[in-house]
């Protein structure tokens, strides 16, 4: 069986079926999520080939399913557990197609993460460009590691060892330049009740952000992962 009987959608097409417009329906802007979004789709695309590839190397057939997990409850900062699972149709499944199989699963996992933290990082980033335009000497008087607590309070990435991981300091200062100070000058200003009031009133204004962001981020993998599934099933009766 060739996996040609699969076409990807084209951009038009993906934008038509999938709803690629959620994003500017949330008013969610970042600095290029259009193209994260399509990432998004191919990449499921890309891991639907390469799974259907690898049971091919076995003569398995596979069924497309959307899971949602039972403990599947949307709550900011967590994972809503929603994906695109495999079922091997046939009996006495080989140890090594399993093995590779879940290589291959957790690779995507890996991959589809860093998309979604530079979409998150992206948003962060916009917004606190947006209004710190209108701030200007707020940003001249914050440092480095200011920001990237403002951005751990933001995006509540909650770390092994307890507390919020932050965007990193090398991408803070890539796109902020000489405009902020080192952290490692004195943060005098860190401490002041407009810095704090600035920050508290960013923090919970992006935070509603963030939210429609991962609300998009679902429906629209929602979608992709229901169109998926029903490609898989038409290739394997078109194959038959």
């Amino acid at each position: 069986m060739t996996t040609t009987l699969i076409y990807p959608l084209s951009t038009a097409e993906i934008d038509k079926q999938l709803n690629l417009d959620l994003l500017n329906i949330f008013k969610v802007n970042t600095i290029d999520n259009y193209d994260l979004s399509l990432k998004i789709y191919k990449q499921y695309y890309a891991y639907m080939i390469n799974q259907i590839e690898l049971a091919n190397e076995y003569n398995y057939k596979l069924k497309g399913r959307l899971n949602i997990a039972n403990s599947a409850n949307y709550q900011q900062g967590k994972e809503y557990r929603l994906s695109l699972a495999f079922d091997v149709i046939g009996s006495d499944i080989d140890s090594e197609y399993r093995y590779r199989q879940k290589k291959m699963i957790l690779e995507f996992g890996r991959s589809y993460r860093l998309i979604k933290t530079k979409m998150e990082n992206d948003l962060f980033i916009h917004q606190f460009k947006e209004r710190t335009n209108t701030y200007p000497r707020i940003l001249k008087s914050l440092s480095i590691n200011c920001i990237c607590n403002i951005s751990a309070d933001c995006l509540m990435r909650v770390k092994k060892t307890g507390g919020f991981r932050p965007i990193s300091e090398h991408t803070i200062r890539s796109h902020f330049g000489d405009s902020i100070r080192t952290s490692k000058v004195k943060k005098s200003f860190d401490n002041n009740k407009v810095y704090q009031n600035f920050a508290a009133q960013f923090i919970a204004k992006h935070r509603c952000s963030q939210e429609l962001l991962e609300l998009a981020i679902i429906e629209f993998k929602y979608q992709t992962i229901k169109k998926l599934c029903s490609d898989i099933n038409k290739y394997y009766e078109q194959s038959a």
